[in-house]
């Protein structure tokens, strides 16, 4: 979808997938806002997926010739840098994947929510302690074909940004 800098400077890349129909009739889609973690109506069906590098700028000062960002950059990125991610999908925060990736500074948006019960809090919801919902799941499964993609998109948003 498209790749920003945020406010400390790391570069987030965004991805739309389509939410589980699983919806009964007369029932509104659902996303997690990030910004209040809690549920909001999406009329429009997709869920947001982000990976936010952490260190991309150290990743520059290591390369002090590089004039553009291609797939096996990427690689090597995703690769040596820390991320952070997000997704909107509502089993994502509610099961306690966002609950895990905070308690491991893996979390783009991170939540206090179980830190009194822990994951037990969430009974017959329970987190199978996993980092990931199905939709990123599929988006790290996935990763190679989207590669060309996010090089094109962070050596843009790096141009917007000045870096190169």
């Amino acid at each position: 979808k498209k790749t920003e800098f945020d406010k400390n400077g790391d570069p987030v890349f965004s991805f739309l997938t389509g939410i589980t129909n699983k919806y009964k009739d007369g029932q509104l889609p659902s996303e997690v806002d990030p910004s209040k973690l809690n549920i909001q109506v999406n009329p429009y069906k997709t869920y947001t997926l982000q990976i936010k590098i952490l260190q991309f700028k150290e990743y520059l000062n290591t390369h002090p010739n590089k004039k553009e960002i291609t797939r096996n950059d990427i690689s090597e990125i995703l690769d040596t840098c820390f991320i952070q991610i997000w997704s909107s999908s509502p089993s994502y925060h509610w099961q306690g994947y966002n609950y895990n990736n905070s308690v491991m500074d893996s979390a783009i948006y991170p939540t206090s929510i179980g830190l009194t019960s822990g994951p037990k809090g969430w009974k017959d919801r329970t987190t199978d302690m996993g980092f990931t919902d199905k939709h990123l799941t599929q988006l790290f499964m996935s990763i190679d074909f989207f590669k060309p993609q996010m090089a094109v998109s962070l050596m843009s948003a790096c141009r917007q940004e000045g870096l190169f």
